[in-house]
């Protein structure tokens, strides 16, 4: 799936080049609406785009989620977004390693009876990502897929 087929772009914070990729992407020419789930309650809009040159247009495309704290929570904040936006596809921005769990939350989310939703990874790659931070990753891959976690 292209870009230009996606009806919305999600980020989920907490990792390295995240919001830089989604607000690339707007001012790249995809043209909205950006969904950033899990920003800290301190953080305004522009403390976020600070260096990001972006339109009003562009910035007025932007919603901000304050509660999810957890990626099980960013999971159902995307999913109840994209039902009040009428989004069927949208490009999942997070970290390389953070998709595959992410994908089976949605996947046990939509199991349960969330609304389908057509996903495109746009996985990021940050520099900084040690394999004590992988293997952490792993195990709570696993403890998702079991459903401990």
């Amino acid at each position: 799936m292209h870009l230009d087929q996606l009806e919305g772009l999600v980020v989920f914070t907490g990792g390295t080049g995240r919001i830089h990729a989604g607000a690339r992407h707007l001012s790249g020419g995809f043209g909205g609406p950006l969904f950033i789930t899990g920003v800290n309650p301190d953080v305004r809009l522009n403390d976020i785009l600070a260096g990001i040159p972006l339109s009003k247009d562009k910035k007025m495309s932007i919603d901000l989620d304050y509660t999810a704290t957890t990626t099980r929570e960013n999971v159902q904040m995307t999913l109840d977004w994209a039902k009040r936006q009428k989004i069927e596809k949208i490009g999942l921005i997070t970290g390389y390693y953070h998709y595959p769990r992410t994908r089976l939350l949605l996947k046990q989310a939509q199991k349960s009876g969330a609304a389908p939703l057509v996903i495109k990874a746009l996985p990021v790659y940050p520099d900084d990502v040690s394999v004590k931070f992988l293997f952490r990753e792993y195990i709570k891959f696993l403890g998702t897929y079991v459903r401990i976690i």
